[in-house]
């Protein structure tokens, strides 16, 4: 009963929704805040439980793919750079400033949990991305593309289902300041959150045209060691 609750439409759209509130609270008022450790759980869990991804033969992904993964992902990071740290301040105050630019916003955030964790910032941020490192790539791959979008493209096809996931997947990336409330820093997010939305329904596409998730949790994956490698 549960499991075909989950495969319908509003089980999607409700099990969506929860998971963006569970994110909401684990970056704002709960104890391990900015940590969202409940809802990565519940991001792999649910798909990996209902079997509603689709990874391929590996043996399918030819040496130029990979090369194409890390180029995408590359130009990727270099297209947000300019579009998050320097078209987005520039329009809207001047970079650096925390209202406009995500970079400062995140490192805020990280100072907040510092205070609040009793701990070091950078120790913080380093445990953060290393969070997101491990764990973003396959668990948002596999709840976003995977769950959703699989799912809901039995019923509205395949632009509707991108269109949806992409959104709660740029959501979610919404709640990553919650900790800085009241001081949320609205228009980097609302720049964050364009960003997310336009990687999400490219992985969408990439999803549908290679039907196997190798690939954009490769590119996924590379997206987000880079900052790590700087």
């Amino acid at each position: 009963m549960m499991r075909s609750w989950l495969l319908s439409v509003n089980g999607v759209m409700a099990t969506a929704v929860f998971i963006t509130l569970i994110a909401a609270l684990e970056n704002s008022i709960l104890p391990w805040s900015p940590f969202f450790v409940v809802q990565a759980i519940l991001a792999l869990a649910i798909p990996l439980a209902l079997k509603t991804y689709r990874f391929g033969s590996l043996r399918a992904v030819r040496w130029w793919h990979w090369l194409a993964g890390i180029v995408a992902a590359l130009l990727i990071q270099v297209v947000g750079g300019l579009f998050l740290g320097l078209l987005v301040p520039q329009l809207f105050g001047v970079p650096g400033e925390i209202g406009v630019d995500i970079g400062a916003a995140l490192l805020a955030m990280y100072e907040t949990a510092a205070a609040r964790l009793n701990g070091d910032p950078q120790t913080i941020q380093t445990a953060y991305m290393l969070m997101i490192f491990v764990w973003a790539a396959f668990g948002e791959e596999l709840f976003y593309r995977g769950y959703m979008q699989g799912t809901l493209q039995k019923s509205w096809g395949f632009r509707r289902a991108a269109l949806v996931s992409a959104g709660f997947f740029a959501l979610r990336h919404a709640t990553q300041l919650l900790l800085l409330w009241p001081n949320y820093p609205i228009i980097a997010v609302l720049a964050w959150m364009i960003f997310s939305f336009a990687f999400g329904w490219l992985m969408s596409y990439l999803y549908q045209r290679t039907n196997s998730l190798i690939l954009p949790i490769f590119i996924h994956f590379v997206l987000n060691a880079v900052p790590l490698l700087g």
